[in-house]
């Protein structure tokens, strides 16, 4: 989870991508 956050490079997409994994 954390390297799919760390992937993304820009932070709102990385937000909205930890919403969606949780």
């Amino acid at each position: 989870m954390a390297t799919r956050v760390k992937l993304q490079p820009e932070k709102q997409s990385s937000h909205h991508y930890q919403k969606k994994i949780v």
